[in-house]
């Protein structure tokens, strides 16, 4: 899989209190398979994530929210974690409805959108009332 995706960029959108594996093991993944991997959040220059039951290590953020540019993601990650979703629904549902509205009249499809915790019932809503 290696350089499977290279030239690939993809938005990955923390807040403080994303759950700490879904983003280093997917960005891991994704940077192995070629991609840039950009952690994008609208908290300053770090976010903590959360491991399990307590607060986990902080990250760099490589791109503030409202620095970074809708249309140079081709892919968008979104961690899950317990306060992560509810932080990026109020602050960035407009930078994702701009990357679809930019996919969509440049006819490139739809936006791949990975979510580890895509099965958790809060999560789901809370990314269709970003995206809506």
């Amino acid at each position: 899989m290696a350089g499977s995706l290279s030239g690939t960029k993809v938005a990955i959108l923390v807040a403080n209190g994303f759950e700490q594996s879904e983003l280093m093991e997917p960005k891991k993944a994704l940077e192995q398979a070629g991609a840039q991997a950009l952690i994008i959040s609208p908290v300053g220059n770090q976010v903590r994530g959360w491991n399990h039951k307590e607060w986990g290590d902080s990250f760099p953020v490589d791109v503030a929210l409202n620095d970074a540019q809708p249309g140079d993601s081709s892919a968008l990650l979104l961690p899950g974690g317990v306060m992560n979703p509810d932080y990026l629904l109020e602050r960035a549902c407009g930078h994702i409805r701009e990357i679809l509205r930019r996919r969509q009249q440049a006819h490139r499809g739809d936006l791949p959108v990975w979510s580890p915790a895509a099965n958790r019932m809060t999560y789901q809503l809370s990314i269709k009332k970003m995206i809506e």
